[in-house]
């Protein structure tokens, strides 16, 4: 673990010597699975001196990959440091996450530099539609073995709820509660009739068979037996996509 800190400093500390003028604006991630740790620089070119392919004396290679691993992913090859050209934050740029056995992955936000304010910073999963915050909290997800170079993304917003600041609607104001009876969890709001649907995925971005009934005062979702499980609700406003993990 320590030569692979000591590899990412080199490498960083050769980055900025370089680009020192430039006053790049960086991000840097953190990832963590059983036994390993990673770190890796995505470094924004306020000149566009770089591009979102690979280019050389900007981009950062993986030497040496690891039973669990992490990396950007440019051309389908591992890197550890990418450079690109001026922040754009409807840009998203593909993570890579590579398991020799099942793992729970965890990927937080290390830091950022040289932003004139704060940005939002999301890890984007494109098997379930959703955007994890990781300004203030860290990613975490079990998945099985096997190498993941298409699902997961880092992203600067979340187009699901860019109209959130008009909505009613807060899932911090949905209480749930099983009923035996129903088969199923009842879902009250004082804006329950703002949801017109709602999904439900395991931890690992399965789709779970379920169907979901809105009455005026409050809704039914039955799902399948999952007790003791994390699950994650998505769901569907007017205004927007709302995300809740639950246990069921």
């Amino acid at each position: 673990m320590k030569k692979i800190t000591y590899l990412f400093i080199v490498a960083c500390m050769h980055f900025s010597v370089v680009f020192a003028q430039d006053a790049l604006q960086r991000v840097y991630l953190s990832f963590e699975s059983p036994g390993f740790q990673r770190e890796i620089l995505l470094a924004f070119t306020p000149d566009n001196a770089a591009t979102d392919g690979f280019d050389y004396g900007y981009d950062g290679g993986s030497y040496y990959n690891f039973p669990n691993d992490f990396s950007w992913i440019i051309e389908g090859e591992r890197y550890v440091i990418q450079g690109v050209g001026s922040f754009d934050e409807t840009k998203k740029y593909p993570l890579g996450v590579f398991l020799t056995y099942a793992s729970t992955i965890k990927v937080g936000l290390q830091s950022t530099e040289n932003f004139i304010k704060p940005i939002d910073i999301y890890i984007y999963d494109s098997e379930t539609n959703t955007y994890f915050s990781i300004n203030d909290d860290t990613f975490q997800m079990d998945l099985d073995e096997g190498n993941y170079e298409n699902r997961f993304f880092l992203a600067f917003t979340d187009p699901n709820n860019q109209n959130l600041s008009t909505s009613t609607f807060s899932k911090n104001d949905l209480e749930m509660k099983y009923s035996k009876s129903n088969q199923g969890l009842i879902l009250r709001s004082p804006n329950i009739t703002d949801i017109t649907n709602v999904e439900v995925f395991s931890i690992l971005g399965q789709k779970i068979r379920s169907i979901f009934t809105l009455y005026n005062d409050h809704a039914i979702l039955n799902v399948p037996n999952q007790k003791g499980s994390v699950s994650l609700l998505r769901i569907k406003t007017n205004q927007g996509i709302f995300i809740k993990k639950i246990v069921l």
